[in-house]
């Protein structure tokens, strides 16, 4: 499950639909603001609050269909953080605050941090690793480390042909909803 910010506009239909969603799913659910809700994955929240649940739409019919939306929705995340404009008072000391914190994880888990790009209001950190084993063994303290700035974070990280070559990704990291 990737950590993600969403926005809701009615408070208690959505919290309950989203906690029974990533509840089922083994996730907690936070609530970060009035207007987002953050999910993680980690223990089932608990919901005190009774809501109507609705019926999610029906699973797609072919998963790589479904795994071709999602991975173009995510290109178009990343095109869109390209076009952001730099705001270098926020931008500048983000990015080394986020190049410590990557750091930091190295040292318990080896990847290369290959660029590290802030702008206004989203990050793009640029990740190596020696093999997609290793990448996908660091996925869950990537998601789960307490960076220095609190940010939803995203992160795919498809299969690839070949497992052992090294693998590349880039984690998304929107710092005005996280």
């Amino acid at each position: 499950m990737k950590n993600r910010t969403v926005p809701f506009l009615s408070g208690r239909v959505l919290l309950a639909l989203a906690a029974c969603a990533v509840g089922a799913a083994g996730a907690t659910l936070t609530l970060r603001s009035t207007s987002a809700v953050s999910l993680s994955d980690a223990a089932p929240p608990a919901v005190r609050e009774e809501a109507t649940v609705r019926p999610s739409p029906p699973a797609p019919k072919d998963p790589a269909e479904e795994q071709r939306r999602v991975l173009a929705e995510y290109a178009g995340e990343l095109q869109r953080h390209e076009l952001e404009p730099i705001q270098p008072g926020w931008a500048v000391p983000t990015a080394t605050g986020l190049r410590a914190d990557l750091d930091t994880l190295r040292t318990r888990r080896p990847f290369s941090v290959l660029g590290v790009d802030c702008r206004t209001r989203t990050c793009v950190m640029t990740l190596e690793w020696s093999n997609y084993e290793r990448a996908t063994e660091t996925a869950t303290a990537l998601l789960h480390h307490r960076f220095v700035v609190p940010c939803a974070r995203t992160v795919l990280m498809p299969e690839p042909p070949q497992r052992d070559k090294p693998y590349r990704t880039q984690v998304l990291l929107d710092c005005m909803s996280g």
